[in-house]
């Protein structure tokens, strides 16, 4: 849900995290007053839960670490500079025990 109402423009903004975990990268249906939009949009979301269970654990510390010395993930690129480095591991601790609702 975004932040607040669309504008004039058609235009809103989703400033909070969006709640789950996981990561996505293909096209995300909107759906606007319970009517769904006619094309999809190209949005992209990744969080430190990678397998999407709900729980930032030891599981998805280990797969993070497999793109830190393997090829390029965006599910593991947190601050989305197109690398996955050691910044990317930071942002892992910090999700480290937290849960999504």
């Amino acid at each position: 849900m975004s932040d607040r109402d669309t504008d004039a423009n058609g235009e809103t903004v989703f400033a909070n995290p969006l709640f789950g975990g996981g990561w996505y990268t293909d096209a995300t249906q909107v759906v606007i007053s319970g009517d769904v939009l006619p094309y999809d949009i190209n949005l992209r979301f990744n969080s430190p839960d990678i397998n999407g269970d709900l729980v930032t654990n030891l599981t998805d510390c280990v797969l993070s670490t497999v793109s830190l010395y393997g090829a390029y993930e965006y599910k593991c690129d947190y601050n989305a500079d197109n690398v996955v480095n050691i910044t990317d591991a930071g942002y892992m601790s910090a999700g480290l025990g937290t849960t999504s609702p």
